[in-house]
């Protein structure tokens, strides 16, 4: 009998597919949840950083938000600052310093500005003064970009006087430098456009050095332009400098580090030290004795009876005579028999 051919589309379709595996799929299914969680885990911890790396601002003038602390009294202490010689350049003329120690600008002699145009001459350490913060801000009068900032220092100063309480301890050193034409009449002409300025000054070597011999020390080219802006803390070390025309936020940058070097003023760090207390004499060595006056004779001998044991810084027993000690230590001259 032949055998029957059947239509291949009257197949039954309720044919199950070829599964993988039992192990296999189990395995796959493990490697796809610890993919998830690793891919997790690393999303987490770059959220984690971003948040970390994200540091609250002080208040500027005209805000009143402010940051809390655990005290209570909405400012947060800052971290403490130790010296160093390093910089964080932002660009290549604005740089933030741990604490540059600026000994060779510090010694620069400069002329306090006086209404003649004459005036002493003073160390800068002497203008810098200690327990404060300190604006220096170098310009002339031919410099456009030095007379056209003056208005954005006044401001500034004037605006956190009044909201953020900036006082006496805040001060404003301008020093007029590469400008020996005008000496007599810069600040008679342009300190009304200016803050109010705690020492006016001009450097002594208008036509090179002084002030500008010792920028290398400011970690400055001896051929930067004006204006230069420079910030010093309670210890006269350099924390903020711009070597070129403050803008609107270059100003807030600048009111930024000056509020954070004023709560630095109220640290231990920038509280003047105490001086050393005087010696005071150890009253049981010194003798209960009053002083007495030696008589010696013309030959500086002592005579006959005189106490030998104070005698002898200036005259001894003559000749023939020796010095008894007597019990209380001290001694007279008697003849040697």
């Amino acid at each position: 009998m032949p055998p029957v051919l059947r239509d291949p589309s009257s197949r039954s379709t309720n044919v199950r597919p070829v599964q993988p595996p039992r192990g296999l799929r189990s395995r796959a299914v493990r490697a796809t949840f610890l993919a998830a969680l690793v891919a997790s885990l690393a999303w987490g911890v770059l959220e984690i950083r971003h948040w970390l790396s994200i540091k609250p601002k002080p208040p500027r003038a005209g805000t009143t938000a402010t940051t809390p602390s655990a005290t209570g009294t909405g400012l947060a202490s800052p971290s403490p600052v130790e010296a160093t010689d390093t910089a964080d350049f932002d660009d290549d003329d604005d740089a933030t310093y741990l604490g540059l120690r600026a000994f060779s600008f510090l010694r620069t002699h400069v002329r306090k500005d006086q209404k003649d145009g004459e005036g002493p001459s003073v160390e800068l350490a002497n203008a810098i003064a200690p327990q404060a913060v300190t604006v220096v801000n170098l310009w002339a009068t031919w410099c456009g970009p030095c007379r056209s900032e003056f208005a954005g220092f006044k401001k500034m100063f004037e605006l956190n006087q009044r909201d953020q309480a900036w006082g006496a301890e805040t001060r404003f050193v301008p020093i007029l430098v590469d400008d020996a034409e005008n000496v007599r009449t810069a600040y008679a002409t342009y300190s009304g456009d200016m803050p109010n300025i705690h020492a006016p000054l001009i450097d002594l070597k208008l036509d090179g050095g002084g002030v500008r011999g010792a920028f290398s020390d400011l970690k400055l080219p001896a051929d930067t332009g004006l204006p230069v802006t420079l910030l010093f803390d309670c210890h006269r070390r350099l924390r903020w400098s711009k070597a070129s025309a403050l803008d609107e936020a270059a100003f807030a940058a600048l009111a930024d580090e000056i509020d954070k070097l004023r709560a630095e003023l109220r640290q231990d760090k920038c509280k003047p030290r105490r001086p050393a207390p005087a010696e005071v004499p150890n009253p049981e060595a010194a003798s209960t004795d009053p002083p007495r006056k030696s008589s010696c004779n013309q030959n500086d001998k002592c005579d006959p009876g005189e106490d030998c044991g104070r005698c002898p810084r200036e005259c001894r027993c003559k000749d023939g005579e020796k010095c008894n000690i007597r019990p209380d230590g001290h001694g007279v001259c008697k003849e040697n028999i």
